[in-house]
């Protein structure tokens, strides 16, 4: 897997939230259910994780449900407006944390003291198991007419 397979994962989820607020306006397409999750990792909760829930098989298209964990390491579940859950149906479960990236600053290519060669800034690295930041992670969830709660313990 590409190095920048995670930090792109990452950005999509990032800005998911807002394509959803521009593209959902004030009403829903799709009916949602309310959905809380509790991340937990080696028997700690996962604070700022950010997750994502993909519905591509009932509707003709996907439709996602994304948040943030907090610091218990719940999130309620965003597809149109704040906490409004997902949509019905079967979702693939995707939760990505990454560490603060450390930027650099931009170099002055007009001075002599101007190095082309010098290593990049490295790339952010995961702070869970890589294997939870695609939709092959093995994590699902199926969402119905009644509000779900559900704990997932991400396991090495």
């Amino acid at each position: 897997m590409p190095r920048f397979f995670p930090l792109v994962t990452a950005t999509i989820i990032a800005v998911l939230p807002f394509f959803s607020g521009c593209m959902g306006g004030s009403s829903a397409e799709f009916p949602t259910t309310p959905v809380t999750l509790k991340v937990m990792y080696k028997g700690l909760p996962v604070e700022d994780a950010s997750v994502a829930m993909i519905n591509s098989a009932d509707y003709g298209k996907a439709v996602i449900a994304v948040g943030r964990t907090n610091a218990q390491g719940e999130v309620q579940m965003r597809t149109y407006a704040d906490s409004d859950g997902a949509v019905k149906g079967s979702h693939l479960i995707t939760i990505t944390k990454m560490d603060a990236a450390q930027t650099a600053e931009l170099a002055d290519t007009s001075s002599a003291d101007y190095n082309p060669n010098v290593a990049a800034t490295p790339a952010p690295k995961s702070l869970l198991p890589i294997k939870y930041s695609t939709p092959a992670s093995g994590l699902s969830l199926q969402v119905g007419d009644t509000a779900v709660i559900e704990s997932i313990e991400l396991v090495d």
